[in-house]
């Protein structure tokens, strides 16, 4: 008793402590701070801002009041007013798909359709389970290419939860290490994949930010930028998966020995669905199919206007509001209420937050891009394109964990773009490279501010901050490896 009693004074003390430290940082450092270089005094009191947020989730866990606290700051440091956070917290469209998404599949979650739907696998899968490392290269590969269809955000909602269903029928718990490994590696695929489809209008977008910086006449070519992106994913798949079992220890003996007749839950007159489950996992394939699809219809038409406006949120609030009107045995197949009730209002909060304060890193007011390309100059001089491509990518890993994933791929563009021309006039491609950098910026999951995924990621309750930093930050360190492998080579023998 009474060692609980300290431990609790601990825990109060940290966070007394975390909001102390997060108040001087917001509101006292933008005041002794000046501005330098490029960063202007907004840009201060930005990066001020972003410190302090950072503490409060790190110290005290509480993503609703860090959230908020960071809203106040940015409102009294006048870089956007009530409309401008509103907007930022829940009027964008990440997070309304966030939103959406998550209360969706917690109504599909809720009647056990994902779980009975992974039961079907493992029996469906008898024979490679025997195999377990042959097994999860198999089910992340199939994931991955999911995923060049999904967006990550859809897949954190659909894909992730089918995983979930296979791995408590199996008799694995959440904080054993092979379901928290598998888990990491699912969300950085999310994250990255469907960027290697090199046609998307972000990543055009990224390296048309590359192509006005450069001094030399630059072609874009997307099937070189989807080849080098996706045989990089692949090779780390494969890598991770051997990581998990030689180098992490992870006990997957459950996977190969299990007798699904001695399970209760796998025989096979229980892994047949219910009308309920059946209508359920008919509206949550509606909207795993819409999001695979592009729109069919010509620009500018009436009928691709409304293709447009029915997304894959829009098909989600529908199928929510038809499942609350379907009636079976009496019952509505979901209960709204109750589905928002279980919502993690602090990951919504906290990414619409870091949403608004990160994303200033990218904008002129702040000064803060120009200040950052101007400092990393420097980092970059080596001839050797080898040590260049990691150099690049390393540092894409490090800001990418830190800011908005697209402020930090903007960033890495420009400097890359500053020092590319010498390795293509030695015939090096640089398109796989920045294939690469995309991929790289799209997979961060240490800090809440990472990106669209990393709240979800890191708000989940197995996530502790001990595994994150180590696992984590290994797998990540991995993907950079690889991805500097495939820039490299692909950089090498694909004509420019």
């Amino acid at each position: 008793m009474g060692q609980k009693i300290k431990t609790d004074k601990d825990k109060h003390r940290t966070k007394v402590i975390g909001y102390i430290v997060a108040l001087i940082c917001m509101f006292i450092l933008p005041l002794i701070i000046q501005p330098w270089d490029t960063v202007t005094e907004m840009g201060v009191k930005m990066i001020c801002t972003f410190l302090g947020v950072m503490v409060l989730f790190m110290t005290t866990g509480d993503l609703v009041c860090g959230s908020m606290l960071g809203c106040i700051a940015v409102l009294l440091h006048g870089y956007t007013d009530a409309a401008g956070v509103w907007q930022g917290l829940l009027g964008n469209a990440t997070s309304a798909q966030i939103l959406f998404m998550l209360v969706f599949s917690t109504a599909v979650r809720e009647t056990g359709a994902l779980e009975m739907l992974g039961r079907w696998i493992v029996r469906k899968t008898n024979r490679i389970r025997k195999y377990p490392t042959l097994f999860n290269v198999v089910f992340m590969l199939a994931m991955f290419v999911c995923n060049l269809f999904l967006t990550g955000t859809v897949t954190a909602f659909t894909l992730i939860p089918m995983f979930e269903g296979i791995a408590k029928s199996v008799g694995y718990t959440i904080d054993e290490k092979w379901h928290k490994i598998m888990i990491t590696g699912m969300y950085m695929i999310a994250g990255a994949a469907a960027m290697s489809r090199g046609t998307g209008g972000m990543a055009v977008g990224f390296v048309g930010q590359f192509t006005k910086q450069v001094n030399f006449p630059y072609e874009y070519k997307a099937f070189q930028f989807m080849v080098a992106a996706r045989v990089a994913m692949i090779l780390f798949i494969i890598l991770y998966c051997l990581a998990a079992k030689f180098i992490f220890k992870c006990d997957m003996k459950k996977l190969a020995t299990m007798d699904m007749e001695s399970v209760e839950e796998l025989k096979a007159e229980n892994v047949k669905f219910s009308k309920n489950q059946i209508v359920m996992l008919i509206f949550f394939l509606i909207v795993v199919v819409r999001g695979f699809l592009s729109n069919p219809f010509t620009k500018g038409t009436a009928l691709a206007r409304i293709y447009d406006v029915c997304n894959i949120t829009v098909f989600a609030m529908i199928l929510l509001i038809v499942s609350s009107v379907i009636q079976i045995k009496g019952q509505p197949l979901a209960n709204i209420p109750k589905c928002f009730s279980k919502m993690t209002w602090g990951v919504i909060f906290s990414l619409g937050t870091m949403t608004i304060i990160a994303g200033s890193f990218s904008t002129e007011a702040t000064g803060i891009r120009p200040w950052l390309v101007k400092i990393l100059t420097p980092i970059f001089g080596t001839n050797n394109y080898v040590l260049f491509c990691f150099m690049v990518l390393l540092f894409t890993c490090f800001f990418t964990n830190l800011m908005s994933n697209q402020a930090t791929i903007i960033i890495m563009m420009s400097v890359t773009a500053t020092f590319i021309e010498k390795f293509v006039d030695q015939g090096i491609n640089p398109t796989p490279l920045l294939g690469t950098i995309v991929m790289v910026g799209m997979i961060p999951l240490l800090t809440y501010s990472a990106g669209p995924l990393s709240p979800l990621y890191l708000g989940r309750p197995e996530m502790d901050k001990k595994f994150v930093y180590t696992v984590g930050v290994s797998m990540m360190l991995l993907s950079v490896v690889c991805m500097t492998f495939s820039a490299v080579l692909f950089g090498n023998v694909m004509p420019r």
